[in-house]
């Protein structure tokens, strides 16, 4: 779990904040938004999962 978190942090953390400056500069891009904080924050899920 320790390497995921780690993981996540080195790699999501980016998709995150790329995702946000995205939006930010075209709000009315909800949905990709949507479909990358929904991709990472599962992806972690699915890897502090695994044994």
């Amino acid at each position: 779990m320790i390497n995921s978190i780690q993981h996540f942090e080195a790699f999501g953390i980016k998709k995150l904040e790329k995702a946000l400056k995205d939006f930010y500069k075209n709000p009315k891009n909800f949905a990709p938004f949507v479909d990358v904080i929904e991709e990472t924050v599962l992806g972690l899920g699915r890897s502090c999962r695994k044994p």
